[in-house]
């Protein structure tokens, strides 16, 4: 009978889970336009900022930069929860390393040159001794902030592609 039909479908539906995940799915598109939209607010936000402040310019840009960058890693890692949860896998997956290269990427780099500059003064003649020893105090403490900033990005990389294993087992 017709009359049934709908009725049955709604339940084989709500059995397979359907309604939870189409709520997921729509949980995160609203969250991913929201990212987008405080994108162009922090952007109207700094125009004009860097011809009426002068020497701060290049701090406020800087901050500036910091929150368009925390923004897009939000944004890429919804995008890539969206894709996982419509089985655009490999999508996902490559949103999601892009994530954790933009959180911590510049980190990381920092911790470079921290500790090419510290080798500099080892390597130099012009360092006395107890510069040195300084220095090389200093490179132990910038050595173990970036292992545990490798730490924190390969365990930053596990919860997100658990995150998208599990969004596209929501799909199913």
């Amino acid at each position: 009978s017709l009359l049934g039909k709908g009725t049955f479908r709604r339940a084989e539906e709500a059995t397979a889970g359907v309604p939870a995940a189409q709520q997921s799915l729509d949980d995160l598109g609203v969250r991913l336009r929201d990212l987008e939209r405080r994108e162009g607010q922090i952007r109207t936000e700094y125009e004009g900022a860097p011809a009426s402040k002068g020497v701060l310019a290049p701090a406020i840009m800087g901050e500036r930069d910091v929150r368009l960058r925390q923004n897009a890693v939000e944004a890429l890692t919804v995008s890539s929860l969206i894709d996982a949860a419509t089985n655009r896998l490999t999508s996902a997956q490559r949103k999601a390393d892009r994530a954790v290269e933009e959180k911590y990427g510049p980190l990381l780099e920092e911790q470079d040159i921290k500790l090419a500059n510290l080798n500099i003064i080892l390597k130099s003649p012009a360092y006395s001794r107890a510069e040195k020893d300084r220095a090389e105090k200093q490179k132990a403490v910038e050595e173990k902030k970036k292992a545990e900033l490798e730490t924190k990005k390969t365990e930053n990389a596990e919860i997100l592609k658990t995150a998208t294993e599990a969004a596209k087992g929501g799909a199913d």
